[in-house]
């Protein structure tokens, strides 16, 4: 082997790998001192050195040491970060004090934390530690700590965690962490230990990406370091500064938030161990210092369970914690239903506005104490449409603010939806009863009339009685008050104190009648009518009965144009004996939250059924087909829209190709999804659609295969029977005039006439056209 082949780079790697170091050092340092800024010179005279400076430095320190002076020496061209990482693990190896540092590691290791720790503490009273250890007596003054976590006082801790926080290890670090999450541990059930000192004398700045973030093991998920830390400053109840925090951790949302949820577990224990005395007291302190840092999840939660929790006789609570826990931090999904399993609850806005409403309904909370509500139901109204139940509270709070006018304006279009409910009715009462008083009078009648249930009744006969006695209608008055008694008594129920108030009033009279059903009748009619007055009348027909599932029968009304309800016979008088086609005088008012209409009122008219069919749709349509067997004929409107007549709808016996003029209107098909149409009237008419109908003129060709002949004049098909009709018996060529129409799929020729043979042809040979077969 030549010298050349022998002094490469590739040798000194060669001999490394056989532990052959002294040579491998002979020719690194040779190809080194030769050329000095050669990349891989370099390297292999670093990895060379670095092992050599390993074994000699647990042999010969001093001889250890000159080998890393040479390592130092070397001025590489390129970064290379495993060889820069090797060197720095060096530096320890090469102090004085390192066996001994060795020793109390694997002292420490093993468990005999307080001997390892004398080790350290003796080399750094003789001023041995070296910076490069100090990484190694970080990990030991934590392993004591965590060994003897329990035993140790507060004083005792503060002293180790000092003596590590004037170290000078890397930071942040997986030790620095360590040291932080033991002396959250430590605070947990030390609550005189100041964590949130020792945090900042850490520095927050150290925090890794891990330590703020949950953590996953084995399927678990566990909360992150900081969240830890600011469960223990929260419980604890140690004084803190959360700007400071925000400040220095810059993620306002992720500090707020672990705030938030150690309050809502916080207040949830305190329920769960029936502490309500302090769980108000942690509700009314949350609620005063964190609101005001905006909306959130764990905002959210908290005001569930306020909302879950202030019930009954703490009820009142909840007014002055959802104003300062503050209406503008609703988030979008507090506005949506929630979803429990098989359950759809209530979203968390509109309780939270339900349990609000029946605060102040029965509060003496005046205008501008409630003007917050008012706008929040204002909010909820464009955000939730069409949810009678939340206008319905509005309009009831307007008039509490005594914005009456309003107030009735709106509950005059509730009470179209709920026109069958008499506690709207009772509630339309109280609204308007400071503008009518007889107006509010014949409501509460209306209400009794549609209330079968006595139950339900006691608060609408007290203050029907009230209304009665201030108008001086004195025995119908007592009738309402002894109704109220009687029940109450046989039920067992509570006398009202305002049931005494006012039958002192008429105690001393003797009442004429048992009842009031008669007054009812006659004073109803006035609230029925200021409800319809500003609504139109339509007029439609009973069209068709039927029976739903449950064998009920049903009655389907119709105006033949655009509205189609359905309705029982106990919904009017006037419906008990009604028979198809009777026309009836209706007043409607269409859901749009369930898409139907609610009849309000309907009454047998003395219009005739003819009135009503002259103002229904209308169409020309054409007949293309006849069937007398099953006696009808079919028509065609156009591409979309056709339909059968048979014979009993009608005099009417048209030919094929005639027009009609149909009276109909359109409905669902029960037995599909398509539109059918309904045939009200028929009869012919002059009128031609030239959509529908086509005269063709030209030469007629006329073919033959293996089903019969046919003929075409220029793309028209013409049919056999038409050629027969017109002796027409053989392969030929003609002119000819044709009658065709659409049949809602393809022109077909229904009349031939004005046949001409252009040439005497052959007599009738069979050719073959099958692709014809088809037509």
């Amino acid at each position: 082997m030549s010298e050349i082949e022998e002094y490469t780079t590739k040798k000194v790697f060669e001999l490394r790998k056989n532990k052959q170091l002294s040579d491998a050092y002979k020719i690194a340092s040779h190809l080194f001192k030769n050329d000095p800024n050669d990349e891989w010179t370099q390297k292999a005279y670093a990895w060379v050195l670095i092992d050599i400076i390993k074994i000699e430095s647990t042999k010969n320190l001093e001889l250890a040491k000159n080998f890393f002076n040479q390592l130092n020496s070397i001025n590489f061209v390129t970064h290379d970060d495993i060889l820069t990482k090797q060197i720095e693990l060096l530096k320890p190896k090469l102090d004085s004090a390192y066996s001994h540092i060795q020793q109390a590691e694997q002292l420490s290791k093993n468990g005999k934390h307080q001997e390892a720790l004398n080790i350290f503490q003796n080399i750094k009273q003789s001023g041995n530690l070296s910076i490069n250890h100090h990484e190694s007596y970080g990990w030991i003054l934590y392993r004591y700590v965590k060994a003897f976590e329990n035993t140790l006082t507060i004083d005792a801790l503060k002293k180790i965690l000092f003596e590590y926080l004037n170290l000078k290890n890397e930071r942040p670090s997986l030790l620095h962490s360590m040291i932080l999450q033991i002396a959250v541990h430590y605070a947990s059930t030390h609550k005189d230990f100041d964590i949130f000192k020792f945090f900042q004398i850490w520095n927050p700045k150290y925090l890794q990406k891990d330590d703020i973030r949950k953590q996953y093991n084995e399927g678990k998920e566990f909360p992150s370091l900081l969240s830890r830390l600011l469960k223990v400053i929260i419980n604890n109840q140690t004084p803190y500064d959360i700007n400071y925090l925000i400040h220095e951790i810059k993620n306002e949302n992720l500090i707020i938030e672990s705030i938030r949820e150690t309050f809502f577990w916080k207040i949830f224990q305190a329920h769960k161990d029936n502490q309500i005395n302090f769980m108000w007291s942690v509700l009314n302190y949350y609620v005063n210092t964190y609101s005001n840092y905006g909306p959130s999840h764990w905002h959210s939660e908290i005001l569930k369970l306020a909302e879950r929790y202030m019930i009954e006789d703490n009820q009142w609570r909840f007014y002055e914690f959802i104003k300062n826990w503050n209406i503008q931090n609703f988030t979008n999904e507090d506005w949506r239903e929630e979803i429990n399993g098989e359950y759809t609850n209530k979203s968390l806005a509109l309780k939270s506005l339900k349990k609000l409403f029946d605060i102040v309904r029965s509060s003496n909370k005046d205008q501008e104490d409630i003007g917050w509500i008012i706008n929040l139901y204002q909010y909820a109204l464009k955000k939730l449409e069409n949810d009678i139940w939340l206008l319905r509270e509005y309009a009831i709070l307007l008039n509490k603010t005594n914005k009456i006018d309003e107030a009735i304006q709106i509950y005059k279009s509730i009470i179209l939806e709920l026109s069958d409910q008499a506690y709207a009715w009772h509630e339309f009462s109280n609204i308007i009863k400071n503008r009518n008083k007889y107006l509010s009078i014949s409501m509460l009648c209306k209400a009794i009339t549609i209330q079968p249930n006595e139950d339900f009744l006691g608060e609408i006969r007290l203050d029907l009685a009230e209304l009665l006695l201030d108008s001086g209608q004195l025995n119908e008055g007592l009738v309402e008050l002894t109704k109220y008694r009687n029940h109450r008594e046989e039920k067992g129920w509570k006398i009202t104190e305002k049931f005494h108030i006012l039958f002192s009033k008429v105690s001393n009279i003797e009442s004429s009648s048992l009842d009031n059903k008669t007054f009812y009748e006659s004073s109803k009619s006035e609230a029925e009518e200021y409800i319809l007055s500003n609504i139109p009348s339509t007029y439609v027909v009973l069209y068709e009965t039927f029976k739903n599932k449950e064998g009920k029968e049903r009655l389907i009304f119709t105006d033949f144009k655009n509205v189609e309800f359905v309705t029982n016979r106990k919904k009017s008088k006037s419906l008990v004996n009604a028979i198809k086609n009777d026309v009836f005088e209706v007043k409607l008012h269409y859901d749009n939250a369930n898409k139907r209409y609610l009849v309000l009122k309907i009454e047998k008219s003395l219009h005739k059924i003819d009135e009503i069919i002259n103002s229904a749709q209308e169409e020309i349509a054409i007949v293309d087909h006849i069937n007398t067997q099953k006696k009808l004929f079919h028509y065609v409107i156009n591409s979309r829209q056709d339909g059968v007549i048979h014979f009993d709808q009608t005099d009417l016996r048209p030919n094929i190709g005639d027009f009609i003029k149909i009276k109909y209107y359109s409905s669902n098909d029960k037995n599909s999804s398509k539109t059918k149409i309904n045939i009200l009237k028929v009869e012919l008419t002059d009128k031609i659609d030239n959509s529908l109908l086509k005269d063709v003129s030209g030469e007629l060709q006329v073919k033959h295969n293996s089903n019969g002949f046919f003929g075409f004049i220029k793309d028209y098909y013409i049919p056999e029977n038409l050629l027969i009709l017109n002796n027409i018996d053989k392969v030929c060529s003609a002119k000819a005039n044709a009658k065709i129409l659409f049949n809602g799929k393809k022109w077909v020729a229904y009349e031939l006439n004005n046949v001409t043979l252009v040439e005497n042809n052959q007599t009738l040979e069979e050719e073959e056209f099958d692709y014809l077969d088809d037509i």
